[in-house]
């Protein structure tokens, strides 16, 4: 039987203002046409919504439906169903937030923004369980919220990456009709901690076409190699534990699939220009 997790209103939610970050999550409701300065991006929990923006133009949500939405230039509103409940998760950054989320992927915000007239980004669709992984990283946020702000800030950022990597793969999903229905799960091992430290090996046995055939289509979707996509997460995976935990530059080395500490230390200092220590150590660093 399908997992159906079961969501309740948050009255309070997650505002960080030092970290341009707020989410909460929001039941059914009627609103007038508005706009935002900050982006927003929502995803429909449960239930249906009919979301209104740019001088009508009229959308269907039901549960998994996801849309960001630009600031200033977009005007948009819900409206409620008759007898059909709603709930949806509602998350405002900003757009230098934003912008840091996406260095990750060697692409620019504006790129969601770029069409003409455009307001809401509709992905094909998040899974129940892409919802369950978005929310458990929320509630990671929250648990940190009055925690270690580098902890925080970070996973925040992960969070936002998640998102928008999955706009953009679902853009150059529908531009490309031979990407197969497997390919999302596959990307989503590349955060997974066990899949960072075993590295390569373990992502092949997960590879359901030959390992050439993959890693065409991971070019092709992602723009990069599969290689660099592994490295990139386990460099972001050691800044994360280099400021938040009390492991040695040795044993993060190990977490993140590297046996060799100059390799690690090598590797790292290119991603960030500076060395692990020297990041550790450096209380304005940030990936």
């Amino acid at each position: 039987m399908e997992h159906k997790p079961s969501y309740t209103e948050e009255k309070e939610g997650i505002f960080l203002p030092d970290s341009a970050f707020r989410t909460h999550v929001i039941a059914n409701h009627d609103e007038i046409p508005h706009t935002h300065e900050f982006i927003e991006i929502f995803y429909i929990l449960q239930g249906s919504i009919i979301h209104y923006h740019n001088s009508g133009q009229k959308e269907f949500l039901t549960t998994g439906d996801m849309i960001i939405i630009s600031p200033f230039s977009d005007e948009h509103y819900f409206e409620r169903l008759k007898d059909t409940p709603c709930l949806h998760r509602d998350i405002m950054i900003t757009p230098e937030l934003l912008e840091a989320a996406c260095r990750y992927f060697n692409s620019s915000g504006e790129k969601l923004f770029s069409k003409s007239g455009a307001i809401g980004i509709k992905a094909t669709s998040l899974s129940l369980p892409e919802i369950d992984a978005l929310e458990n990283l929320i509630n990671r946020i929250l648990l940190n919220a009055t925690k270690e702000t580098a902890n925080r800030d970070i996973l925040i950022r992960l969070l936002i990456a998640q998102i928008i990597s999955k706009f953009l793969i679902s853009e150059d999903m529908q531009k490309q009709e031979n990407v197969p229905p497997w390919f999302n799960s596959f990307l989503a091992l590349f955060t997974k901690a066990d899949i960072i430290k075993a590295g390569l090996p373990a992502l092949k046995k997960h590879m359901v076409l030959s390992y050439e055939h993959v890693c065409r289509l991971h070019k092709k979707v992602t723009g990069k190699t599969i290689v660099e996509h592994l490295t990139q997460t386990r460099m972001v995976y050691a800044a994360h534990l280099l400021k938040t935990t009390d492991l040695s530059i040795l044993e993060i080395a190990m977490e993140v699939g590297y046996n060799s500490l100059s390799h690690f230390n090598h590797t790292f200092k290119n991603h960030y220009n500076l060395s692990p220590n020297a990041y550790k150590l450096n209380p304005n660093a940030n990936h």
